[in-house]
């Protein structure tokens, strides 16, 4: 039961971290229609509207806590449930729905290409490292 304990201790202060990356993302952007990392959806924003999904489906009282106390994330959340985007990360949530659209774009041959090392992912520009440095150098100096 502590093992158990410790776990959940662990993936409260992991989510945290993750709320907290969110709310200074969002506050850095300036903008109220923007995305994790600026104007366009990029994948910080489909790795991070699953876990939201998630919470709603799974610990709907959780999220509304959360959002209640994390107003960018609010608004941000709201946006997303009406992005194009967003819904084709919910709905390739499911395998039944994500497999055929997989298959068609080959995925698994891309990530075969990931791993070997023939497909190189993009580089993000240096404003947005930048800002991705920044950000995670605050988080850091705010958990110690």
């Amino acid at each position: 039961e502590d093992e158990w304990r410790v776990v959940l201790q662990n993936n409260r202060r992991a989510l945290n971290y993750v709320w907290r990356a969110a709310v200074e993302l969002l506050r850095s952007s300036g903008a109220n229609d923007s995305f994790l990392l600026g104007r366009e959806f990029t994948t910080a924003d489909a790795y991070f509207v699953p876990i939201l999904w998630q919470m709603q489906v799974l610990r709907p009282g959780d999220l509304r806590r959360y959002l209640k106390a994390h107003p960018p994330v609010s608004s941000y959340w709201a946006r997303m449930q009406r992005q194009e985007e967003a819904q084709v990360v919910l709905g390739s949530h499911s395998w039944g729905l994500a497999q055929p659209v997989l298959l068609k774009n080959l995925l698994p041959c891309q990530l075969l290409g990931v791993r070997c090392g023939c497909i190189v992912a993009p580089e993000l520009p240096e404003e947005v490292e930048e800002r991705i440095r920044s950000i995670q150098a605050e988080l850091r100096a705010q958990q110690r």
